[in-house]
This record gives structure tokens, C-alpha cells and sequence, in this order.
């Protein structure tokens, strides 16, 4: 599994198997939604609830009860164009994620 750390400037630095000997600088936080996928994210975790607010799901998969919408005509740094969820809604949620895995 890779391993996560905070690098300057609010990016993140990946280390692992597959990543080069001194890490990975994911500097661009249009990065961030395809780290966290790469990591286990899933864009499935961010909906919208009935009353159209913006949720962060834990843990869901296709055809779970509360999976309004499964984003497939966006990879997150685009608005989704079926339910309108912005760029930013995905990347803030992948950046959450992200912050709440980074190892000391």
C-alpha cells in the first residue's frame, strides 16, 4: 500500500512500490481526485441528499440506497453534467479524504 505525506504547499507526496524512489509530488489539486481514486476513493462518496445539499459518503458501492448519481461522465475535474456536482465539490471531498490518510 502507499504511503501519503504532506508536502509543501498543500500538495501531497506518494511513496510506494510504484512510485519513484524519492516519491511522487501531486502538487495540483485537479490531481487530487485521481490520487484518492488511485488510493481507494471512489467519486460514488460525494451526493447530493434529497434536499440537494452536498454529502461525503464513508463507504459506498454502485447501487447502494443513498448513490443518487454514479458521476460515470465525469473524472472529477469537471462539473458532472447529470447531476451537477461541481469540480470543486469533487476535488474538496478527494482532498478530505486524502488529508485523513496522510502518514507522519
Amino acid at each position: 500500500m502507499p504511503k501519503l505525506k504532506r508536502g509543501p504547499g498543500g500538495s501531497y507526496i506518494v511513496y510506494g512500490r510504484d512510485y519513484p524512489p524519492g516519491g511522487q509530488l501531486v502538487q495540483s489539486d485537479w490531481d487530487f481526485p485521481g490520487l484518492a481514486q488511485a488510493l481507494g476513493w471512489s467519486l460514488l462518496q460525494v451526493q447530493r441528499d434529497r434536499e440537494g445539499d452536498v454529502v461525503r459518503l464513508k463507504k459506498v458501492h454502485r447501487g447502494h440506497s443513498k448513490v443518487r448519481c454514479e458521476h460515470s461522465r465525469t473524472d472529477g475535474t469537471v462539473t458532472c453534467p447529470d447531476c451537477g456536482l461541481t469540480a470543486s465539490d469533487f476535488i474538496s471531498a478527494a482532498a478530505e479524504w486524502l488529508d485523513a490518510r496522510v502518514q507522519s
